[in-house]
């Protein structure tokens, strides 16, 4: 009787190779866009490319389980390690996923429902179009956000500007753009 000797699944191998590329991407565009080398549209679909590529680990890792069950096959560290880090790459798009679910479908929220501060200044073409509330999300915001609200004081414009500004010292904060001056 002949014994067939026992085959190394490639399914593995790929399994193990894709989960650890799909790491190295994700960390490289990661730290890329961290430090403004990656432009967020691109961003975006690297992200996307990660995700695929740690699927695809994840259906090798699968069959590399399948031939490991049925035929024997050597490779349980490979599709362990493949599975493993997929799963470690795809946790954070599960955690944006439920947080999309639950969530509720708002893009911006202001203080100031009926008019808006204009923050359109500081952005390019490739950002999504600035667009006034509906009522429907002007509704959903208030009830999602009830402390969401502007604030008023009982001062002197002169009076709070100074405290901005006091704080705005002891805090060593800068300014993108000058304070307005008290008739505006």
């Amino acid at each position: 009787m002949e014994i067939a000797e026992r085959q190394t699944s490639k399914a593995a191998g790929w399994s193990r190779r894709t989960g650890a590329f799909a790491v190295v991407l994700l960390l490289t565009v990661l730290i890329g866009h961290r430090y403004d080398l990656v432009e967020t549209p691109v961003f975006l679909w690297v992200l996307a490319i990660v995700a695929l590529l740690a699927a695809f680990a994840l259906l090798f890792a699968g069959f590399a389980f399948s031939r490991l069950w049925n035929f024997g096959d050597r490779g349980g560290r490979d599709l362990t390690v493949g599975a493993l880090l997929a799963l470690l790459v795809l946790a954070p798009y599960g955690v944006v996923a439920y947080q999309a679910a639950t969530y509720p479908p708002l893009n911006d929220i202001s203080t100031d429902l009926d008019d808006p501060p204009a923050l359109a200044a500081a952005r390019t073409s490739d950002m999504n179009m600035l667009s006034p509330p509906t009522p429907g999300e002007q509704r959903l915001q208030t009830e999602t956000y009830p402390l969401v609200t502007g604030r008023s004081y009982d001062l002197p414009f002169d009076s709070v500007l100074e405290a901005v500004e006091s704080v705005l010292g002891r805090r060593d904060w800068r300014l993108a753009v000058p304070f307005p001056d008290a008739s505006g």
